[in-house]
Formats: C-alpha cells, structure tokens, sequence
C-alpha cells in the first residue's frame, strides 16, 4: 500500500511539473515577440572570441593588422572595467559608445580603452562606471569612419551591479542644499543622468537645468548647447562634480544629451 501511494505522488508530481511547463510556455507565447526578446538573454554565438580590455588594446597597439585579421573572423566578447559613455554622432549616426578601461594594478588606463558602440538605447541602466562588465560586437568595418579597434552593434552581455541614476534637476538641487556633505559622498565624480527644461544658457557651454531656486549647471560643448532653448526638456548624462565656492555648486561636467538617442 505504501508503495502504491508514493508511486501515486511521484505520479502526480510529473503532471503538476507538466502543467507548470505548459503554462509557462502558454506565458512565453502569449507575450508580445518584442517583450520574449528582452527577457531572453543574449544568445551565445558559437564563433566568439573572448580576451579581456587590455589584452584587447594591446594586441592593436602591437600589431594592427595581425588583430584585424583575428577579430574580423568573428563575434568578439570583451571584458573589462567600465568607466564613461560617449554619446556622438559617430560612423554617420547618432551612437552611444562605451569605453572599457585596461587596468593595471593601480590605475585605469584611459589610453588603452575598448570603444564598444551599443545597441541598447538605454545603457546607462545597466552600466555603472567602475565595474566590470562584458560587452559583445564585431569589429567595426574599415571604412573609415570608426578607430580600427572599435567594436560596434554591441549588446550587454552580463551587467555590472546597479545602474546610472536617472534624477530631476530640481531633486538633485534640493537635496544638495538640503545636505551638502552627504550628497558630495554620494554623488561627487559619479555618472549621472539629469532631467529637467532648461533655465538658462551662458557663454554657449553652460546650461542651467530645474527653476529658478533648484538647479543644476550642465558643462556642454557649444554644438550641444546651441541647438538648446531656455524652457525646453532636456536629459543629460555626464559626471557630476561639487564647487561648493561657486554660484552654480552642482555641476555635470562633459554633459551630453541623450533624449535624442532614446
């Protein structure tokens, strides 16, 4: 009897594990081929190369054409620690570039960085500088337009813990008055994404972003800041540094706008 009745559970278990396949692939299906896509995890190409930021850098810094030769044959899967995003008009369109940083045992090497354009619209969600990362892409094609090293069409392969922060302008204003010390600690030298219309242009490089009490100064190049009008939304992403001495104390240095990209 007693045999009969763990055969039965045993039984039972196998169609409630069933069932719970079925529904989950019901799930699956049944949502948008769009929303399948973004939970599913990058697939593994067969043909990846994998080598580390500075072994990467350094390969093209020794012998150009030998790593052309060996990074053109396929996928190419580097790691390394990332430090800043640029946002540019790179290879004729509007891009996002990551830069992966070599290391040695004391510094990041800025020299000696991996150019990774992304095809995620919003990285900064699952990048934080300072943290390794692995990005996967090809090696851009010699037209010209690219750094021989750079790697384009890359997709996040594993994120680094947490994200860029995504803040109003007004908020990041008040919570540095409300606590100058915790929010230096906090924020000083981090990469930021700040929101909020536009107060004020000075010099064709500064750009006051919040109201008239709360705000931050963006640093950007006079193109950027150019083709900005006082009361238009705008989104930036850049580090964010302290002048407690100066009239504009929050400040977001090599600012760029990234509304356009999304």
């Amino acid at each position: 009897m007693a045999g009969l009745q763990r055969a039965r559970r045993f039984a039972n278990a196998i169609v409630v594990g069933c069932l719970s396949a079925v529904g989950l692939a019901a799930f699956l299906f049944s949502m948008p081929s769009a929303d399948r896509a973004a939970a599913a995890p990058p697939a593994q190409p067969a043909n990846a190369i994998k080598v580390n930021a500075l072994d990467y850098c350094k390969e093209f810094k020794d012998n150009e054409q030998a790593a052309i030769a060996k990074y053109s044959k396929g996928t190419v899967e580097v790691t390394g620690k990332f430090y800043m995003f640029n946002v540019e008009p790179e290879g004729g369109r509007p891009t996002i570039t990551a830069l992966l940083a070599g290391e040695t045992k004391y510094t990041v090497v800025p020299d000696l960085s991996v150019k990774c354009q992304l095809k995620d619209k919003s990285p900064w969600l699952k990048l934080t500088p300072g943290r390794e990362v692995t990005l996967r892409g090809t090696l851009a094609p010699p037209t010209g337009e690219y750094f021989r090293d750079a790697l384009v069409d890359c997709v996040v392969v594993s994120p680094n813990a947490g994200s860029t922060p995504e803040l109003k302008a007004v908020d990041l204003g008040a919570e540095y008055a409300a606590n100058k010390q915790a929010f230096e600690k906090k924020y000083d030298n981090r990469c930021i994404v700040v929101e909020g219309p536009v107060v004020e242009i000075v010099d064709r490089r500064w750009v006051k972003v919040g109201d008239a009490k709360q705000f931050v100064t963006l640093s950007m190049t006079g193109f950027d800041a150019d083709h900005l009008k006082v009361g238009e939304k705008v989104a930036a992403l850049g580090f964010c540094s302290v002048v407690s001495r100066s009239n504009t104390p929050v400040q977001i240095s090599n600012a760029k706008r990234i509304e356009l990209y999304r």
